[in-house]
């Protein structure tokens, strides 16, 4: 009786852990989804970018691009991302690849931009969240593809 309780115990307590770190899983993969979504939809129309920064983003995080360290706001990285749109137009990010990793609350991503000129840019992104799920580090590293030019199309 006392094995079947301890094996009913263990059973209980691994099966609780692998829920919570399911939900941790799915958690991280939609605050991630929401920054990709965020990406694109900034892209085509700002309107409503301002309060969805504020719930993507911590009220100040870190920000890496190619190796430039700089301290960040929502409001400072939507300005970031007009002077980006000023330079590039719109823009599409198809994600190839993603991990997410609830043990240090982060994301990978791995995509293609390809903006409406047809020029594409690989990039890696890492992203760090709080509790919250805010970004409170965002590292991205960047260059023109080389590669196939048929991969994105912005229609």
């Amino acid at each position: 009786m006392k094995h079947l309780l301890l094996t009913t115990t263990l059973f209980f307590a691994f099966f609780t852990s692998l829920v919570h770190a399911s939900e941790d899983y799915q958690t991280l993969l939609d605050s991630t989804s929401r920054y990709v979504e965020f990406l694109n939809q900034y892209s085509f129309d700002e309107r409503g970018a301002r309060e969805e920064a504020e719930l993507i983003f911590a009220p100040s995080f870190s920000k890496t691009v190619n190796g430039e360290l700089s301290k960040e706001t929502p409001e400072s990285f939507l300005e970031y991302m007009e002077r980006i749109k000023s330079v590039l137009g719109e823009w599409y990010a198809q994600v190839l690849s993603f991990s997410v990793s609830p043990h240090t609350q982060s994301a990978t991503i791995y995509c293609l931009c390809t903006t409406k000129e047809n020029k594409t840019y690989i990039a890696f992104m890492k992203l760090h969240f709080n509790e919250d799920r805010q970004i409170t580090e965002l590292t991205i590293v960047y260059n023109l593809y080389a590669g196939r030019k048929d991969q994105v199309h912005i229609n």
